[in-house]
C-alpha cells in the first residue's frame, strides 16, 4: 500500500501457501482485500472463523454494494469488536474500479492468463455447505492443493435435514426471472388469505437472504436502498456458507497433511484437524447464522 493505492507486484507468488499460514493468521491477523466485494462475504467468513482483520480494503463498482458494505462492515465490527476494530475498516482507501494496469500486472505475473487464475479451480455446490439454495461455483485459490481439498471435501456431508433435493433454485440478481415463474421450481406457494389454491410467487428478500446465509434485516439497515436493489446485490454475491466452507476445508486440508521433511523441525506433526459441525462448517460461537424461522413458507427450501 502506497499513498492509498494497493500496489500489485510485477511478480506474484501463486504457489500454495505454507500450512503455517492459518496458525499465523489466527495469531497475528490478516489484511483482508475484497475486490468485487459485494456483501463483504470474505470479511464475515474470516470473523466467523476467528481470524483478526488488521485492515479491511474493499472495492466494488456498484453504488448499492458500496452502501451496503459500509453498513455491514460496521455491523460486523460491533459483533466482533476484538477481531474487527472500526479503525481497521478502510472502504474508501481504494478506487471502486480495478485499474487496467493492475490487471496487466496480474497477466504478466502469470496469475491471469485469460482462462484461469492460480491454476485450476475446485468446484462445489453451496448446498453441500448447508445452504438452502443451490449455487454451483468454481473457486481458484492458493490456500490449498486441489486434490487435498477434494479429499477433505469428500468427507463433508450436508446436514441430514437438508437434502440436495430440498435446496431451492439458485438465487439470481434478476427479479421475476423465468426460474422463478410458475410452474418452475423457483416459485413457492402463496399462503395468505387472499391467495387462490396452488397460487405461486417468487421468493422474497427475506427468504433469499436466509437461503444464502445472510439476514435481510441487516441488509435493510442501509439507508435509501429498497428490497429490489438489495435483492439484485444479493443475487450477485457469494453464498456465505459456501465461502465459510471453502476456508474451513482449506484449513483442514493443510492440517491433515503429512509433515514434510522441510517442515518437520518447525511444525508439530500432531496438529489436529479443524473441528467441523454437522454441516461441515465450524462457526464462531459469538457470531450469528440466520436460519429459517419455524413455520415460514419457503416451499422447497
Amino acid at each position: 500500500m502506497e499513498h492509498g493505492v494497493l500496489k500489485v507486484p510485477k511478480k506474484i507468488d501463486t504457489r500454495v501457501i505454507d500450512r503455517s499460514f492459518f496458525r499465523e493468521a489466527r495469531d497475528e491477523g490478516v489484511i483482508c482485500y475484497e475486490p468485487c466485494g459485494g456483501l463483504c462475504a470474505g470479511l464475515e467468513v474470516l470473523l466467523r472463523c476467528g481470524v483478526k482483520v488488521n485492515r479491511y480494503l474493499y472495492q466494488d463498482t456498484s453504488p448499492t454494494s458500496q452502501a451496503v458494505a459500509r453498513t455491514r462492515s460496521l455491523v460486523l465490527s460491533r459483533r466482533h469488536p476484538d477481531l474487527l476494530p472500526t479503525t481497521t475498516i478502510q472502504l474508501e482507501q481504494l478506487s471502486p474500479d480495478l485499474e487496467s494496469d493492475k490487471l496487466e500486472d496480474l497477466v504478466q505475473a502469470g496469475a491471469l492468463n485469460g482462462e484461469s487464475v492460480v491454476g485450476q479451480p475446485v468446484s462445489f455446490d453451496a448446498a453441500r455447505a448447508g445452504s438452502y439454495a443451490h449455487r454451483l461455483r468454481a473457486y481458484w485459490s492458493n490456500l490449498f492443493q486441489n486434490h487435498q481439498f477434494n479429499l477433505v471435501m469428500a468427507e463433508v456431508e450436508r446436514p441430514p435435514d437438508r437434502t440436495d433435493a430440498s435446496a431451492a433454485t439458485t438465487i439470481l440478481a434478476t427479479q421475476n426471472s423465468r426460474a422463478f415463474q410458475a410452474p418452475r421450481a423457483g416459485t413457492v406457494i402463496k399462503s395468505d388469505d387472499f391467495a387462490e389454491e396452488g397460487e405461486t410467487r417468487e421468493v422474497n428478500l427475506d427468504e433469499k437472504a436466509i437461503a444464502m446465509g445472510y439476514s435481510a434485516d441487516e441488509l435493510r439497515r442501509t439507508d435509501g436502498v429498497d428490497d429490489e436493489k438489495l435483492a439484485e446485490v444479493l443475487g450477485l454475491d457469494m453464498d456465505r456458507r459456501a465461502m465459510e466452507m471453502l476456508f474451513v476445508v482449506a484449513e483442514a486440508s493443510t492440517t491433515r497433511l503429512p509433515v514434510s521433511a522441510e517442515s518437520r523441525d518447525t511444525e508439530d506433526s500432531d496438529t489436529p484437524a479443524t473441528p467441523m459441525g454437522s454441516s461441515g462448517v465450524r462457526t464462531d460461537p459469538h457470531g450469528s447464522s440466520p436460519e429459517p424461522a419455524q413455520g415460514n413458507n419457503i416451499g422447497p427450501v
